[in-house]
């Protein structure tokens, strides 16, 4: 839905919705690292105040799936 929110308010943010956030095992296999960039500084690139929005509700979305990922696993 968050994907389709943001596509209204700029198709060419489509370019990078489904966000992609590439996770790899460390080598010592203790543990891994996952990259990413907050959406917002790859989908807006003209001033959209609209589009900004939604991708900013993306970022906190994101940050939210990851301190909830890394708080699991650090609790196992």
């Amino acid at each position: 839905m968050t994907a389709i929110t943001i596509i209204r308010h700029d198709v060419n943010a489509e370019l990078v919705a489904p966000v992609e956030n590439p996770v790899t095992e460390k080598p010592s296999g203790a543990g891994a690292t996952m990259i990413y960039l907050r959406p917002s500084c790859l989908m807006v690139i003209e001033e959209n105040p609209p589009l900004r929005k939604a991708a900013k509700a993306l970022d906190e979305k994101l940050e939210l799936l990851i301190a909830n990922a890394t708080h699991e696993l650090s609790s196992s």
